[in-house]
């Protein structure tokens, strides 16, 4: 089974900030590119697997429904997967080193 892959506007805000965080505070455009070249690695990954990768059991136990991590370099994808519709939702890209208790918990979240 294919899944179709879906960004959350949070998760596309998110990785705004890291691209811009990246290519214009650390004046790293190839760290930027390499984020952007392992998330689609990523994406091509969850069509075709998104059970490949672990839950992530605190942010799981906080919303209440299964959240897997994907990493991607020093950050993390969380997303969630509807296996009736065939869809993974990326929800939010954390930094590895942040800590998952500060993550807002907002409707997007809940999907």
């Amino acid at each position: 089974m294919d899944y179709s892959v879906r960004f959350t506007n949070r998760f596309v805000a998110d990785l705004t900030s890291v691209v811009s965080y990246l290519k214009d505070q650390l004046h790293a455009p190839q760290a930027a590119s390499a984020v952007l070249d392992e998330l689609e690695n990523t994406v091509e990954i969850l069509e075709q697997t998104p059970s490949i990768f672990p839950i992530d059991w605190d942010v799981s136990d906080m919303l209440g429904v299964a959240v897997q991590k994907a990493p991607i370099r020093a950050y993390r994808a969380l997303y969630s997967v509807n296996e009736d519709e065939g869809i993974v939702h990326l929800l939010t890209l954390r930094h590895s080193a942040q800590d998952i208790s500060t993550l807002a918990v907002d409707d997007e979240l809940l999907l």
